[in-house]
């Protein structure tokens, strides 16, 4: 963990659990004079592009501060400037719901663009979902603690700010901090796909307060909270979130127990008025919070209003709220309820199509040409990872962007065991098209990420259709010897259209390569190019392995890999090139190859 006090900076994503910025470090206790917080203009002065220098708060720089001020232009726009009123912060903390101890996990994924929180607090009767969390689909996610956002002033800011991406999460807290004349009496954590997480601990709390943050394989995440048993609460969460191997839902569901286990909210768990008086754990406590809730946000779910009646009121891929009759002091632990509604939850999506589970087959780039085809597999997976072995999905295919078309997409074939199919057709345009694929049935609609992209390549179009190089190109670049392999190819010479073709293949290599003749051929001789050449493409390994170009100088097969019969040939490269006998004399495209995989 980085103990200094420079401006953190991400580092790469390890399964060590290092801590990102927990400012002070976790292991030291925080205090009043500790804690991190933005610093206010003197006077209240918060003139749009002005920044005072001087902030007290470690890690802002003077890029910080000028974003900042950019920040503080938006929102002078936003009419908030009966907030700068110094009267009104007593009438705001009278009227703000005090959700002042409260503890709260907040995280992304770089890799699948999950964002979630979880949190708990102890207030009865109450719907701590309302008032806390804020989510952006694919943006990021916060929890706004203390004395809440009671009108939703700051979560809109927060939103406002994860939608644009612009700001990092401790340049939210210099723009909330500016516009908020009770920023001291709040709570944030907040986590992005830029910068480190922001975290923020008013002067008004002084028992039970810890932050830590850190990274762990592709997560990113966050633990604040005040009032609590102790600071121990927080730690604990931390390092379950860190140690649990499973996904968002699973490391919020162990980070809640954690936290439980040590007693999480000391005003249920020991005393209301001294939180921190028990020890940590209390001895015999019963409940740790009365409400609290788990918000996972994937690709494809959508984004809710943001107003006062709640920032993450979206249709997520997991909602799971403890709120009203259900969070009464004599109801049952909120995180306990949590825990047995996950339970049922995971288990109703055994044998259902996961996002990020689930499988495409990659396309390798395609030649732009308006005739080259491709067929796309995709394996639908569950929550755990098992297969599914029936059809039924509804699978469709769409462009993520409408009004970009670079190629044409065929009906999906549901195979019956879990896999569906299409084809693409690539297009003349060269770019790069985003595909969406979304499978679907009567419980879950799951939207795959990552996207599949296609990408049409100019190289490829310009070769074929100068006439200066036949092409030889494939829609693979390994194969599973186990599992056997399909692989579709393409030959396309346009100058020799109608001439004969065949292909020959090698396990060799290609370089310095063989001739025949006046005729270079990219592979290095071996039994198996010298059996494809006698034979003149024919072979099992091939579909059309020979033949005659069309009128377009094009021709389809297919690379044939037979399932647990190659598997002495694990670790090795096959090698392939087509030679053609054209007008020109004979020509061979350059070499492609794929690994032999298990």
């Amino acid at each position: 963990m980085d103990r200094s006090t420079s401006r953190p900076t991400l580092r790469k994503a390890t399964d060590s659990g290092d801590d990102l910025v927990a400012s002070p470090p976790p292991s030291e206790p925080i205090v009043r004079g500790d804690r991190p917080r933005p610093h206010r203009m003197a006077g209240g002065s918060r003139q749009c592009g002005t920044v005072p220098g001087g902030m007290r708060r470690r890690g802002y720089d003077s890029k910080d501060r000028d974003r900042a001020g950019a920040a503080r232009c938006i929102l002078w726009s936003m009419k908030v400037s009966w907030l700068r009123r110094s009267y009104f912060t007593t009438v705001l903390a009278l009227l703000s719901v005090p959700a002042n101890a409260t503890w709260s996990i907040v995280a992304v994924n770089m890799r699948t663009g999950e964002v979630g929180v979880a949190s708990a607090t102890c207030l009865e009767d109450f719907n701590l979902r309302r008032f806390t969390p804020v989510i952006y689909v694919g943006r990021g996610a916060a929890s706004a603690q203390g004395f809440v956002d009671s009108f939703g002033t700051n979560r809109p800011v927060i939103r406002n700010a994860l939608r644009d991406a612009v700001l990092t999460p401790d340049e939210i807290l210099v723009a909330l901090d500016e516009n908020d004349p009770s920023h001291e009496s709040r709570v944030y954590n907040i986590v992005s796909f830029i910068g480190t997480p922001g975290m923020f601990i008013g002067n008004v709390f002084t028992e039970g307060l810890g932050m830590v943050s850190g990274t762990v394989g592709d997560y990113v995440y966050a633990v604040v909270g005040s009032g609590l048993t102790g600071e121990a609460v927080v730690t604990a969460s931390a390092e379950a979130f860190r140690n649990t191997n499973g996904d968002m839902g699973q490391r919020f569901m162990a980070g809640l127990q954690a936290g439980r286990a040590l007693g999480g909210d000391g005003r249920c768990s020991c005393s209301f008025n001294d939180p921190t008086s028990c020890g940590v754990p209390p001895p015999d406590f019963e409940k740790c919070a009365h409400c609290g809730y788990v918000i996972v946000a994937r690709y494809g779910d959508q984004n809710g209003a943001c107003t006062s009646n709640g920032c993450a009121s979206g249709n997520y891929h997991l909602t799971l709220n403890i709120a009203g009759a259900n969070a009464q002091a004599s109801s049952p632990d909120p995180v306990e309820q949590l825990q047995m509604r996950y339970d049922l939850w995971r288990s109703a999506r055994a044998g259902r199509p996961d996002a990020i589970l689930s499988e495409i087959d990659p396309v390798t780039p395609l030649p732009a040409d308006g005739f080259t085809k491709r067929r796309v597999t995709v394996r639908l997976r569950d929550i755990d990872g098992t297969p599914l072995t029936s059809g039924g999905a509804d699978v469709r295919v769409g462009r993520l962007d409408d009004d970009r078309s670079l190629v044409g997409i065929g009906e999906v074939i549901d195979q019956g065991d879990g896999t569906y199919s299409f084809s693409i057709r690539a297009g003349r345009a060269v770019g790069t098209e985003t595909l969406v694929i979304t499978a679907e049935d009567d419980l879950v609609k799951a939207t795959l990420y990552p996207y599949l992209e296609v990408q049409l390549e100019p190289s490829l179009l310009a070769k074929a259709e100068n006439g200066s190089h036949a092409l030889l190109t494939a829609d693979a670049t390994s194969v599973s010897a186990a599992a056997g392999a399909d692989v579709p190819f393409v030959v396309s010479a346009p100058h020799a259209a109608g001439s004969p073709y065949f292909l020959l293949g090698g396990l060799s290599g290609t370089q310095p390569g063989m001739r025949l003749g006046s005729l270079r051929i990219p592979l290095n001789p071996d039994a198996m190019t010298s059996s494809l050449l006698r034979l003149e493409g024919r072979s099992s390994w091939l579909r059309s392995g020979m033949g005659v170009l069309d009128e377009r100088g094009r021709a389809e097969g297919a690379f044939l890999i037979a399932p647990d019969r190659n598997l002495a040939l694990v670790g090795q490269r096959m090698d392939w090139t087509a030679v053609i006998v054209g007008p020109r004399g004979p020509e061979a495209s350059p070499a492609l190859g794929f690994e032999i995989l298990p």
